[in-house]
């Protein structure tokens, strides 16, 4: 068996998309990188992801913040936290969000030991289409 040894220096944004893309999408691409990248802002900032997502440009648009975020929550991997009666102002709105804890991410460095071995028996892809 071959050993390759590959050294990731990544930003913290990164560091996070990283353990996130490996986390949700290991077999079957669940979720896009602009989704991976949505999600990874919001375990940063929080309830400021919206602004940050803005102000770097990965969504351009307020609009698409939100459609991201409301399929990202009822999809499981968002959790809010919802305003109190006082603060609402007609809007519902929430006062806090962050990825679910089921999702454990790494704030230190670490190393991640993947064995991939090539089964002969399977003819198995992972493609959510694939004989659907």
């Amino acid at each position: 068996m071959k050993k390759f040894r590959r050294d990731y220096r990544l930003s913290k944004t990164e560091f996070i998309k990283f353990q996130l893309d490996q986390t949700i999408n290991h077999s079957t691409n669940l979720l896009n990188q602009t989704e991976i990248t949505v999600l990874a802002y919001v375990y940063i900032h929080g309830v400021n992801a919206a602004q940050e997502l803005l102000k770097d440009r990965i969504l351009t648009n307020s609009t698409s913040i939100i459609n991201y975020i409301s399929r990202l929550t009822r999809a499981g991997y968002l959790i809010k936290e919802p305003k109190l009666e006082a603060d609402h102002r007609g809007k519902k709105g929430y006062s806090d969000i962050s990825i679910n804890p089921d999702i454990v991410i790494s704030e230190d460095g670490f190393i991640q030991v993947s064995v991939v071995t090539l089964d002969p028996d399977s003819d198995q892809v992972y493609h959510p289409n694939f004989r659907k």
